[in-house]
């Protein structure tokens, strides 16, 4: 059998025939079959525009365009390095599907880089990363003690 398509399940009986050219009394019980699908090689888009949209002290935020592929299904791996923008060692934080992704984890005061790569359902990875984007977490806040409360003022009387 030839025409067929990649990835599809067919249903096949037979009828066998003599040289004759006589027809057998009945169709053979049906079989199934599977043809193999033609794998997916064409890698996702690379990744737009990456930007932090939020620093805190032990995260931040970032944002980007969704990547695209032929086959509709993109994931997105967010990786950084830390210690300065200079820094090398960037190691995965996480995936998703979105286009937004915090990283947890980080320490106050922190010097880093944050980058990106589009990833497809067949696992096939962009060609590219993003830019590389700078970021520094927040210090680590000081709460200041509110002013006292003098009870040594007069009290003016309720009507």
């Amino acid at each position: 059998i030839s025409g067929l398509s990649p990835g599809t399940l067919y249903y096949v009986k037979v009828l066998s025939i003599d040289p004759s050219l006589n027809p057998a009394a009945a169709y053979s019980n049906v079989a199934t079959a599977t043809t193999t699908a033609i794998p997916d090689t064409e890698l996702p888009s690379d990744p737009g525009t990456l930007t932090v949209t939020g620093t805190f002290t032990q995260s931040i935020t970032v944002a980007w365009t969704p990547g695209t592929d032929n086959k509709g299904t993109v994931n997105t791996a967010v990786e950084v390095c830390t210690g300065s923008f200079a820094c090398t060692a960037f190691s995965l934080r996480g995936t998703t599907s979105g286009n937004t992704y915090t990283v947890t984890g980080l320490t106050p005061s922190t010097n880093g880089l944050v980058r990106i790569k589009h990833i497809d359902g067949s696992g096939n990875v962009s060609a590219n990363y993003s830019a590389r984007v700078p970021f520094t977490t927040a210090a680590t806040g000081t709460i200041l003690p509110r002013a006292p409360v003098s009870f040594s003022q007069p009290r003016l009387p309720r009507n």
